[in-house]
């Protein structure tokens, strides 16, 4: 028959893990609404140019937008670093996936995103190439397709995680979407062909893998809200057993001689 264990260290544990839980809960809820927050920043300000311009182009230098551009990349770093304090623990079954956690690539994302805020480009955001070369540019262009790449491959490594069925699903079509819409969004800034469709596509990259990142953060509350209390019961020991027996036995033994 089991019966609670109450023992103290038990208790200690139990409560430790529920803390433990609420505040990795409470940490992903936050991160979340920084990283929805950052990109209605994004989308407020894109909506208030009215000519072609790359999301990175919102922060150049000179652009009205560039300080909510700024700040909005601030809020996503520090989002993403809540979001990835909050899912460590997730770890990807493929091999190659593997190498490292989920979490570990949103931290990285997130400190390379934080050095985009601080190194923005220069005025009309030029590719780093040419006459046009600058530091500054060469280093904000880098650390952004650094970003977008830690940030797809984080979405992969989700994608074949144990349990969460719904958000792998939707890491995949995320992180794939996002590799595809980038990708071409980004091949055409370099042959400055279609600039006006390329800037759309980078729009929605962007929307796309902050949208995910949001999601796991919100996901990640919950699964920490439903997660398992540490077990507090343990089967009997064997002597209480036997005692209970034998006083069964003790009570039952006339009545059955008067039965007889």
């Amino acid at each position: 028959m089991p019966v609670e264990n109450t023992t103290p260290d038990t208790a200690r544990d139990t409560a430790a893990h529920t803390a433990s839980d609420a505040l990795r809960a409470i940490a992903s809820i936050a991160g979340s609404v920084l990283v929805a927050a950052a990109l209605t920043i994004i989308w407020v300000a894109r909506m208030s140019i009215d000519r072609v311009l790359y999301v990175s182009g919102l922060g150049a230098d000179g652009e009205p937008t560039a300080g909510w551009f700024a700040f909005a990349l601030l809020l996503l770093a520090v989002g993403g670093f809540s979001v990835a304090w909050a899912a460590r623990g997730l770890r990807s079954t493929v091999p190659w996936l593997s190498i490292w956690t989920p979490s570990f690539s949103v931290a990285m994302a997130s400190a390379l995103f934080l050095v985009a805020s601080q190194v923005t480009c220069t005025t009309g955001c030029p590719l780093p190439v040419g006459l046009a070369f600058t530091w500054q540019d060469l280093v904000h262009t880098t650390v952004a397709v650094l970003a977008f790449a830690l940030a797809a491959f984080a979405m992969l490594q989700v994608s074949f995680v144990e349990g969460r069925r719904t958000l792998r699903v939707l890491s995949l079509v995320a992180g794939v979407s996002t590799a595809v819409i980038a990708g071409a969004g980004g091949i055409l800034s370099l042959l400055q062909f279609r600039t006006d469709i390329g800037s759309i596509l980078e729009l929605v990259a962007t929307t796309i893998g902050m949208g995910w990142l949001a999601v796991l953060g919100m996901d990640t509350a919950i699964a920490r809200r439903r997660r398992p209390r540490r077990a507090t019961w343990s089967p009997a020991p064997r002597a209480v057993a036997l005692h209970r027996s034998t006083s069964r036995g003790a009570v039952t033994g006339p009545l059955v001689a008067v039965s007889r």
